[in-house]
């Protein structure tokens, strides 16, 4: 198949929006309703409640036409105190690592590695605490008691690799995604499936390895020398067409990001 294919376009703009969808379900900063600022009790009760772990997945991509390509490799760590890491390395030059730290307080600082690049806010309105799956609700609700994802719908519990796990969906038109959450590791997310439809393919991503225990430092360290940007400079996308509405999007990034520095 020669370079720069139809069916190589596809499979590419696959794992853009199989990258973007693993983010709006890691990181739930943009993608989720605005939340009120967490109590202070709340907030403690995060870093007394969260067990610390690492799970490492790997993703598979499969286009329409039945190729498939190995996607991202997605790292999620949480720490004792309730501050989490999500990242994802790909070889694809332009999303070759993403890191996002996000603190109970309302830090969140995401940074690209690759770029020696990071962009820095501070909301205590958009906290993790409010994204964080609580497993005395089947991991449907954040710890604030209100549901993250209003069409996601418990299944059933599987076992995946000797871990307990509650298999979740949700639909979306032509689309279809399933999760599975180890509710005994604070509702760690350890697989995924999402159908795109007939004409967008899936992406799959599968479990490699959980660790329980205090994460590795050195996966939220920053370090000193890297650049502070706004979001719309931290992973531009140099490949897209023009779009009124991305441009929309990013103008208001950038707004909330100048709204919302440290």
């Amino acid at each position: 198949m020669r370079i720069g294919s139809r069916s190589q376009i596809r499979m590419k703009r696959l794992e853009l929006a199989a990258w973007f969808v693993a983010l709006a379900v890691l990181s739930s900063v943009f993608h989720r309703r605005i939340v009120t600022a967490a109590p202070q009790n709340m907030v403690d009760s995060q870093r007394q409640s969260t067990p610390p772990y690492t799970v490492l997945m790997v993703e598979n991509v499969y286009n329409p036409e039945g190729q498939t390509r190995p996607g991202l490799t997605y790292l999620t760590a949480v720490r004792s105190d309730g501050t989490e890491l999500a990242a994802a390395t790909s070889g694809t030059t332009a999303m070759t690592r993403r890191r996002d730290i996000r603190t109970p307080a309302g830090l969140w600082t995401a940074i690209n590695d690759a770029s020696s690049q990071k962009s820095t806010i501070y909301d205590p309105a958009r906290n993790v605490v409010a994204s964080t799956r609580s497993p005395d609700s089947n991991c449907l609700n954040g710890r604030d008691g209100k549901q993250i994802l209003p069409d996601q719908v418990l299944v059933g519990e599987e076992t995946l690799k000797g871990l307990r796990t509650l298999k979740l969906r949700a639909y979306n038109g032509s689309s279809e995604a399933i999760w599975w959450f180890a509710p005994d590791f604070g509702c760690a997310l350890v697989q995924s499936r999402v159908d795109f439809g007939p004409q967008g393919g899936v992406s799959e991503k599968t479990l490699s390895a959980l660790i329980p225990g205090e994460p590795s430092a050195s996966l939220f360290s920053v370090p000193s020398n890297y650049t502070e940007v706004p979001l719309s400079r931290l992973f531009p996308c140099i490949d897209c067409p023009p779009n009124p509405k991305r441009k929309d999007r990013v103008a208001r990034l950038d707004q909330y990001y100048y709204a919302h520095r440290p």
